[in-house]
């Protein structure tokens, strides 16, 4: 009689186990529809087998309907098509339609194992992927996903989009500084000739660097002068062929200048940013391109 007490309560055990585990999984199961094995079955040799295989089974077919509940919600959250590209050098960009609802997306990039792993997120739906290798072709797809409540449900993959960065060519920058020394110095311009077939884009920061004197060393900031009136630009572009006399706004405390001092700064050229040292040396190469003209 104690063994069957026992059995009976282990029964009812895995039962409030298996009705916990339906609840979790959101098929809200009144507990009347469990199957409960008759207690008479308990008499036989083979029972406890019986009710274990019964138990598992309902736990395998509770799992199965919570996955495809997953799947159907993640067919309600569209992924984006209508992809346009275009590319440089060294980045290629990507563009698609808005998916109305979703809250950004997720990037994914073909690694050389031929998986597709994640690479970029972004609430945008246009992303540049840059310092890449030129005359290459790369792979991507692209979900849209939803995040409510700390749950965040994703979209199938869209459709892979390949595209080859373009072939290499050089660039070809001269610079022209100015080696007249001076102290107090607040801003400093530098003559930037562009020799490339390409544009190029200098960036909004940059270092005076005295190699003689580090505490003379100062950061930069670009600024354009319009109307008499200082701007604070995020980058100047000089096209091809073109020269352009940059500005750039010493931060700090003014500082001292003279023709061994270093002008570093930053540009984008074909969807890559390279890093320049400027000096007065190169001054004589400036002078040979304007002659050459």
């Amino acid at each position: 009689m104690n063994g069957l007490a026992n059995m009976v309560n282990s029964s009812f055990c895995y039962i409030a186990l298996l009705y916990r585990i339906i609840k979790t999984s959101f098929l809200f199961i009144p507990l009347q529809y469990i199957v409960i094995i008759d207690i008479n079955n308990y008499e036989k040799g083979n029972n406890m087998k019986k009710l274990i295989s019964i138990l598992l089974s309902m736990i395998l077919f509770v799992s199965v309907l919570s996955i495809g509940r997953d799947e159907v919600h993640a067919k309600t959250v569209k992924a984006p098509s209508k992809f346009e590209t275009s590319s440089e050098e060294y980045s290629n960009t990507l563009t698609w339609n808005k998916v109305k609802g979703v809250t950004g997306y997720v990037l994914y990039l073909k690694n050389d194992d031929g998986k597709f792993v994640k690479e970029y997120t972004t609430k945008h739906n246009s992303i540049i992927h840059s310092n890449l290798e030129p005359d290459t072709e790369y792979s991507y797809k692209v979900k849209s996903y939803i995040k409510k409540k700390n749950k965040t449900t994703y979209s199938k993959y869209s459709k892979t989009i390949t595209i080859r960065t373009q072939v290499k060519t050089e660039q070809n920058l001269y610079t022209f500084m100015t080696t007249e020394a001076r102290s107090n110095v607040k801003s400093v311009g530098i003559f930037i000739k562009n020799k490339s077939s390409k544009k190029i884009e200098i960036q909004e920061t940059g270092y005076l660097v005295d190699s003689d004197y580090s505490s003379f060393t100062r950061s930069l900031t670009l600024v354009k002068i319009i109307d008499d009136k200082i701007t604070y630009p995020k980058s100047i572009i000089i096209e091809p062929d073109k020269s352009e006399m940059v500005l750039f706004k010493v931060k700090g405390d003014p500082t001292w200048y003279d023709k061994d001092s270093t002008m570093v700064f930053d540009y984008n050229y074909s969807g890559k940013l390279f890093r320049h040292f400027a000096n007065t040396f190169e001054n004589s190469l400036y002078i040979e391109t304007e002659i050459q003209q």
